[in-house]
């Protein structure tokens, strides 16, 4: 083998070192996060399988914080994992981060720092609601700047939330909140005329949420 040739052997193979094709492609998966969220999905990246498992060093399914980002990096002013507190409590940043649109933001779905997800959860389950995010998790239905939507699924939501707690206690089949069918859909009741679906399905699973232990303690 001659001299040139052994050179390019060990060029090609130092270009091909894990480290080095990961700072060559951050840029590319930067990219990719199109909602500019902070966290780039299976379904936003583009490329192999195997390629998005390399880059998912905690193997959560997702890649987010310094397997996208450079240590302190913004965007669009947001907040990344470690930019300190979290500022973007608005109801487009809470449809962001809930990834699997089930009306909450849970632990694990939370990119951000730990004392802003705690200082939101207030009842301390370890769960976000639309309204806690909002800040308005002690507003009774139809105050505060709810939409209508979202008012007409939370009173929904907390009759029929009532009633499941109150039927599992009485059938003695145990406290089950987020087995209840009724979360999955979320729309039981809704009519065109009080606006997003979505809105009032967010609505309802609150609702829901808050009232199901009320009727489970027969309040």
């Amino acid at each position: 083998m001659t001299l040139s040739r052994v050179l390019m052997l060990i060029t090609g193979l130092a270009l091909s070192s894990p480290a080095i094709a990961l700072a060559q492609t951050k840029i590319e998966i930067q990219n990719m996060d199109r909602d500019s969220d902070g966290v780039v999905t299976r379904a936003e990246w583009r490329g192999s399988y195997a390629a998005f498992n390399q880059h998912d060093t905690n193997g959560d399914n997702v890649l987010s914080g310094t397997e996208v980002w450079d240590q302190g990096y913004r965007r669009n002013g947001r907040n990344r994992p470690d930019d300190g507190p979290f500022d973007d409590w608005t109801a487009q940043a809470f449809t962001n981060i809930d990834r699997n649109r089930d009306g909450r933001i849970a632990l694990n779905e939370w990119r951000f720092d730990r004392e802003s997800f705690d200082r939101a959860d207030r009842n301390g389950d370890r769960v976000l609601t639309r309204a806690e995010f909002l800040g308005d998790e002690k507003l009774p239905p139809g105050e505060g700047s709810w939409s209508q939507a979202y008012r007409s699924g939370y009173e929904r939501g907390q009759i029929e939330g009532r009633t499941a707690g109150r039927e599992d206690r009485d059938r003695n089949q145990g406290y089950d909140l987020e087995g209840q069918r009724e979360l999955e859909t979320a729309d039981s009741g809704y009519e065109a005329r009080f606006g997003s679906r979505s809105e009032y399905q967010d609505g309802y699973r609150d609702g829901f949420r808050a009232a199901y232990p009320q009727g489970w303690n027969r309040r």
